[in-house]
């Protein structure tokens, strides 16, 4: 009998599974199951309502989490957490321009990140 466990992770979700004590774990990403149709872009209007700032945002949560397959959760809760990650990023760079501070940079002259992606 295969074990299952799931990690909902919302930076990197995924998915583990063993025939138990002594077998191998194989481990994977848990992404949305992709569809045999076109799924056009989503629109601003449908984008907003995935947005973890909006006033309403409990209410969609509650509904992905009870009632939506696990991996489409694991997938809105993953953009969730890096568009927060984006606001998060924004400000900082917003707040450092007010200063005058320029960014770390490397030798190459790219921008270094500091801190946990």
């Amino acid at each position: 009998m295969p074990y299952i466990r799931y990690n909902l992770d919302h930076k990197r979700p995924k998915v583990s599974s063993t025939f138990g004590q002594g077998y191998k774990v194989h481990t994977h990403l848990l992404r949305p199951t992709p569809v045999d149709h076109l799924c056009p872009p989503l629109t601003p209007e449908q984008l907003q309502l995935l947005d973890s700032q909006a006033p309403f945002a409990f209410a969609i949560t509650k509904v992905v989490d009870n009632y939506l397959p696990l991996d489409l959760a694991a997938g809105v809760h993953q953009y969730q957490f890096y568009k927060d990650t984006q606001y998060g990023l924004q400000a900082s760079v917003k707040s450092l321009g007010g200063q005058g501070t320029a960014l770390p940079r490397g030798r190459n002259g790219s921008i270094v990140w500091i801190g946990e992606c």
